[in-house]
């Protein structure tokens, strides 16, 4: 699986050293900061999906239970009341956002 560690842009970076530069694995691994295998993995990944992630990767980490309106209005009543409690914001959101 290719490593998540690595920015979309980095990835790139990488297949332009190799295609374009035509580096060496180790320089390319030595310029990115990664392991030659990562390199080899996003090369890999390149050859077969012609792009430079898995269409088959999913986003890490768990679905948010707050999206960034429910953290808006959060931030907007911690403002306007920075002693407001944790139940109440709890509350407030249940009542105006459904959360």
């Amino acid at each position: 699986a290719m490593p998540a560690h690595l920015s979309q842009q980095l990835r790139e970076r990488i297949l332009s050293w190799a295609i374009d530069d035509e580096l060496s694995i180790s320089d390319i691994a030595n310029l990115a900061g990664c392991s030659k295998t990562t390199v080899y993995e996003v090369l890999r990944v390149y050859r077969e999906y012609g792009q430079t992630q898995s269409p088959f990767v999913h986003p890490r980490g768990r679905h948010r239970a707050l999206d960034t309106d429910d953290l808006n209005y959060i931030l907007s009543l911690v403002e306007t009341n920075p002693a407001v409690y944790l139940d109440e914001i709890q509350n407030q959101l249940l009542d105006i956002h459904n959360v």
